[in-house]
């Protein structure tokens, strides 16, 4: 998946959670600050994700994720790992 995808899929994630324009949802929006996301709303964002693409990610890989740029960022080796494994 490329980048663009994966973090229009994301944004739209944490937009819906939290009711929110995608469009004011940059890789620069923090979770707690400016979403007011509470411990809930980020982890039915990250099972979202885990569903969607039939991911597992650790909690110690979520422990420093604060912007929505932090998770795409964290998210992405895991795409990477699945896709190596699936053309192998």
């Amino acid at each position: 998946m490329d980048s663009n995808r994966l973090e229009s899929y994301i944004v739209q994630l944490i937009s819906e959670q939290k009711d929110t324009d995608p469009a004011q949802i940059t890789l620069e929006t923090r979770f707690r600050e400016d979403l007011n996301f509470n411990s809930l709303d980020f982890i039915a964002v990250i099972c979202g994700i885990e569903e969607k693409f039939n991911l597992l990610i650790p909690d110690e890989a979520l422990s420093d994720i604060e912007t929505c740029g932090d998770a795409i960022a964290k998210v992405r080796p895991f795409l990477e790992s699945l896709t190596a494994e699936v053309e192998h």
